[in-house]
């Protein structure tokens, strides 16, 4: 239940999940929230959205290389931040 999921969460939280499921209802027209809407509020409240990265394989490789070339350089200068 809703009630054993939600145990030890903050008002905040709670307030969240409920306001989230309840603008859905309100969106759609609904007089009452459903349950399947409470329940996709709190995965939204506890993991968060899913979200698409926006960088492209391509664009990820050459940040890697990018990256890459600030440690080679700075492995030939003296007094450079160590790199971990």
């Amino acid at each position: 239940t809703l009630a054993r999921r939600t145990a030890g969460m903050t008002g905040a939280d709670l307030f969240n999940i409920l306001n989230i499921a309840a603008i859905r209802s309100s969106a759609e027209g609904l007089a009452a929230i459903p349950m399947r809407y409470l329940e996709q509020a709190f995965d939204r409240v506890v993991v968060g959205l899913e979200r698409a990265n926006p960088m492209s394989d391509h664009e990820k490789r050459l940040t890697a290389y990018h990256e890459g070339g600030h440690t080679l350089v700075s492995l030939g200068n003296v007094g450079a931040d160590p790199v971990h």
